[in-house]
């Protein structure tokens, strides 16, 4: 696998995590969260929707060897094994690739997460893991509530990439948008993104 495809794989991973992330900070409320990361190389985008229990991913990645893309739908379960903030979550996942969609995986994704609310902001943890290609992925975040800045630290894997990342993001004002960059550890790229939170 080339250096680009393994940088294309872990912003993915990166920018899909951070659609979760956002998620838990939701506590289940509906709403949609939606984001794009930008490189030299590749641009990415997800889209989370949560409706009651049900979260619906998708994620798509372009890149110069062509796109691969990713969908995936989740329900709570009803469990938090006397955790405040804790969240569990499971359900199927499709994975398209190839370069053009024609190769489809089909399994199962679930995961860990837990939210605690602070005087100066919130943490956020995150651990996850898949059955297409063998990922798994963990999170940390925390957010300042007054500047309105997160700051993340994640490191994932599978079959595909295998990569860590350091991350800053910053809400515009009282609107849903907000601007972040990153720089993925052991891969040494940059990437840089916006998103937009309805929650």
């Amino acid at each position: 696998m080339t250096m680009m495809k393994f940088a294309t794989a872990a912003r993915s991973a990166v920018l899909a995590a951070a659609a979760a992330s956002v998620l838990a900070t939701a506590a289940q409320a509906d709403g949609e969260y939606w984001g794009v990361d930008i490189s030299s190389s590749t641009t990415n985008g997800v889209l989370s929707a949560t409706r009651g229990d049900f979260t619906f991913g998708a994620s798509v990645t372009d890149y110069e060897d062509g796109v691969s893309a990713g969908l995936s739908l989740t329900r709570r379960l009803p469990w938090d094994l006397g955790v405040e903030g804790l969240t569990l979550s499971a359900g199927p996942a499709l994975g398209f690739g190839g370069g053009d969609l024609s190769e489809v995986s089909l399994g199962l994704t679930a995961g860990v997460q837990r939210y605690h609310s602070t005087s100066w902001g919130s943490t956020f943890l995150q651990a996850s893991v898949g059955s297409v290609n063998r990922s798994f992925f963990l999170q940390a975040q925390t957010t300042f509530a007054d500047p309105g800045i997160t700051i993340g630290l994640s490191r994932g894997g599978s079959t595909l990439y295998n990569d860590a990342s350091l991350s800053i993001s910053k809400r515009l004002g009282e609107t849903p948008v907000s601007l972040r960059a990153g720089y993925l550890l052991m891969s040494n790229q940059v990437f840089v993104g916006f998103s937009v939170n309805t929650f």
